[in-house]
């Protein structure tokens, strides 16, 4: 069971935090998330996802990787940099041009005694602020956090 929660930054950002623990081993999960092709299996298809970047895509530290979605019914591209690259434990990618003011997402993995917990930390701005974050933005984050954590257990299936 995934555990996601929001909170508002002090300097005006906002902040998102999901946490999934997977009974697989910690090379297993990573090598999952260190293809960027899986990222369109774990985001829901009204997102019109699409990977732009030609595949298979080498994962590194200033990596950048083109989208396409979808996330209000009309096409937008979004491009991410790979900031940091630290595999199998952390990557951290930002948003260079996409629908948000700015958004930074950190993806740790950390070995548990029962397999793999991940972790995501999401930070990012939104044009019109706090009354937008929590109309639109908020909704829609959640709906797609809670989709990729169902898609996830999917994947990975507890062990018997």
């Amino acid at each position: 069971m995934s555990h996601l929660t929001f909170h508002d930054n002090p300097d005006g950002s906002f902040g998102l935090t999901c946490s999934l623990e997977l009974p697989y081993s910690l090379t297993e999960v990573f090598a999952f998330f260190s293809q960027p092709e899986n990222l369109s299996k774990l985001t829901p298809a009204r997102m019109g996802f699409q990977i732009l970047t030609p595949t298979p895509i080498d994962m590194a530290a200033g990596t950048r990787i083109q989208y396409r979605i979808r996330p209000v019914g009309f096409p937008m591209k979004w491009v991410s940099l790979i900031e940091t690259w630290d595999p199998p434990h952390e990557f951290t990618d930002i948003m260079e041009k996409g629908p948000f003011s700015s958004w930074a997402h950190s993806h740790r993995f950390t070995a548990t005694d029962s397999g793999t917990r991940i972790e995501d930390h999401v930070t990012y701005r939104v044009p019109g602020g706090k009354l937008i974050e929590r109309l639109l933005v908020r909704k829609q984050l959640k709906a797609q956090f809670d989709y990729r954590s169902e898609k996830m257990v999917e994947f990975f299936p507890g062990k018997t």
